[in-house]
């Protein structure tokens, strides 16, 4: 289903947005957001679309008057097929529909996460247009081309994506040429080897402080980048430039091994970068029906605790549905919002809110 033809009714679309069905058309009223309505037997009623969803939530933040803390984190785990990156899309989506403004960065050139929103990562201009296929929704740039110190390096507004409007998650997709990155950083490294430059964290802190007029993200409440698995010096630097790094564990094929690995890497950027990103385990895959998970999560408890949020993502075929339906790249969230899974991404939205300290200050 393509995303314009996406629409909820009023009791699906409150309940995305944890309001009465009163409260939300109030809403969209007061904030003056156009909603179609479609029939319904002898009457008129309003079908709310994912944009207007996102607006009506940022109308909510901006009435409340409250300041919001931004915050960086980066989605990494060294182990691929965990649920990494739908963690990160359904996540993105639903801080957005807690009016909390997103900026998504896909830091794999695999391009999972640009393609979770629909975009094309394979295809060139040409291609889109022999195919028919929009040309807004073909990849030109990515992450790279921002870091680079090139004459002709885009503005942000060039590179970013909004799949869902102005309010919604915005997204800084990946292609191939994404791999460039990290040879780049290396030759940074190599010609600077006492500075050892952290292009991505100064890049971050600069767009943060607004330096760069090209380059303005302090607008947004959360960056979340979606880092690949391997270690490289793309991630290291994704890694210096967080708050907290989240990782999702897999409760059906725990690795203490990836675990370990990570610890290990987080303890050298403390040794070598003085910095301390907090580290946040979320548990995935949960299947009470089968002894070894539970088993999984009483080792996790016990060597990870203080990492570890209380709420679980159950297992759920839902989510290879909504990944491998060509026709139907959107989160599982907006795509099946009364999937069980669903239910459980919400609740571990609200842990990681709490535990990164995204509140509202009015």
């Amino acid at each position: 289903m393509p995303k314009s033809d996406l629409t909820y009714k009023p009791k699906v679309a409150a309940r995305l947005l944890d309001l009465s069905t009163s409260q939300l058309n109030r809403l969209a009223n007061e904030a003056e957001i156009e909603v179609r309505t479609i029939a319904q037997g002898s009457i008129q009623v309003r079908a709310y679309t994912p944009n207007n969803l996102f607006d009506i939530a940022a109308y909510r933040q901006q009435k409340s008057k409250g300041s919001v803390s931004q915050k960086v984190i980066v989605i990494y785990t060294p182990k691929g097929g965990v649920g990494k990156t739908t963690l990160t899309s359904n996540m993105g989506c639903i801080f957005g529909l807690m009016g909390f403004q997103t900026l998504l960065i896909d830091l794999d050139f695999q391009s999972n996460l640009t393609l979770a929103f629909g975009y094309d990562s394979d295809l060139d201009e040409n291609d889109a247009k022999e195919s028919g296929f929009p040309i807004e929704d073909i990849v030109k740039y990515n992450f790279a081309n921002l870091i680079r110190d090139d004459s002709q390096k885009p503005s942000l507004a060039e590179v970013i994506k909004k799949p869902f409007g102005e309010n919604g998650p915005h997204l800084i997709p990946a292609d191939v040429n994404l791999d460039e990155l990290n040879s780049y950083l290396m030759v940074q490294r190599i010609s600077q080897a006492t500075a050892r430059k952290r292009n991505i964290a100064e890049w971050v802190n600069a767009a943060q402080q607004s330096r760069d007029p090209d380059a303005n993200i302090s607008q947004y409440h959360l960056i979340i980048f979606d880092a690949s698995p391997q270690k490289s010096l793309t991630i290291e630097g994704a890694l210096l430039a967080a708050d907290y790094v989240i990782a999702p564990v897999s409760l059906d094929n725990f690795s203490r091994k990836g675990l370990s690995f990570l610890s290990d890497m987080l303890h050298q950027l403390r040794e070598d970068y003085g910095r301390n990103p907090e580290l946040i385990l979320v548990p995935n895959f949960y299947d009470n029906r089968r002894p070894r998970v539970s088993k999984q999560v009483s080792l996790l408890t016990r060597d990870y605790g203080d990492n570890l949020i209380a709420p679980t993502i159950r297992q759920s075929e839902d989510f290879p549905k909504t990944l491998s339906h060509p026709d139907q790249n959107i989160p599982l969230v907006l795509a099946k919002p009364k999937a069980q899974a669903v239910e459980d991404l919400f609740i571990v939205a609200k842990a990681l809110l709490e535990r990164t300290k995204m509140t509202n200050h009015g």
